[in-house]
């Protein structure tokens, strides 16, 4: 679902796509397949390279050229090092899954759920916008996904991903404009008469949940009306 992300665009192949969690770079090759220049970062040198000769195999396999410098659109990197890494203004989006938790074979309690956005994820998504706000183009955007944890004594528990996205002058762009629920013919689907701001990927009863949300970076004249 999140890869539909992609779909958005025009003239893909002036297009400048980075994923700066690359790690096997399933984001990437997909992205390749659609047409877009692609790039990615990861703080495992490993990924890095498995990303690099999973794209070259693909390229092989569907006897392509090789885009120039192919090498050097990967690198090892930490998330809060991006704009050390890529130019200021470079990409037209970002798509991307970061880590999001350890794997769960039961529910947490609650309170190691807090423990782990407060410790872990909040650091991580805020060094995110950060860098991005940096190396994305004005107007441009972000699909990303967090994480929603069901614990064992205190319901579910995530990331406020709006405020990190905020405080960078990111604004929240709905995935679904309510227009397209009201105007629906059969009565039954107008059951959300508002836009819907992310979507849930998940099943019933699981313990981990992914919600995916799309940001815009503002430009200089829309941050400016807000401060």
């Amino acid at each position: 679902m999140m890869l539909n992300f992609l779909n958005l665009f025009e003239k893909r192949e002036e297009k400048k796509i980075l994923d700066p969690f690359v790690g096997y770079g399933t984001i990437a090759l997909f992205a390749h397949l659609q047409g877009f220049q692609v790039y990615g970062s990861d703080i495992d040198p490993q990924k890095v390279e498995s990303t690099i000769r999973n794209l070259k195999w693909l390229i092989n396999d569907l006897k392509e050229p090789s885009p120039l410098l192919l090498d050097a659109r990967f690198k090892k990197s930490e998330i809060n090092a991006l704009s050390k890494n890529f130019e200021d203004n470079l990409f037209d989006g970002i798509c991307t899954e970061p880590f999001l938790g350890p794997f769960y074979t039961k529910k947490p309690y609650y309170i190691d759920g807090i423990e782990l956005i407060e410790e872990q994820l909040d650091p991580q998504f805020e060094a995110f916008f950060r860098e991005a706000y940096k190396i994305l183009k004005p107007r441009c955007r972000i699909c990303i996904t967090t994480p929603i944890i069901s614990t064992l004594d205190g319901g579910d528990v995530q990331i406020d991903i709006k405020k990190h996205a905020m405080e960078h002058n990111f604004k929240t762009i709905p995935m679904i404009n309510k227009k397209r629920i009201v105007n629906k013919s059969n009565i039954k689907l107008q059951f959300r008469k508002q836009h819907i701001r992310n979507i849930i990927d998940a099943k019933k009863g699981q313990i981990f949940k992914r919600k995916i949300h799309v940001f815009e970076k503002k430009s200089k004249e829309q941050k400016n009306e807000f401060q």
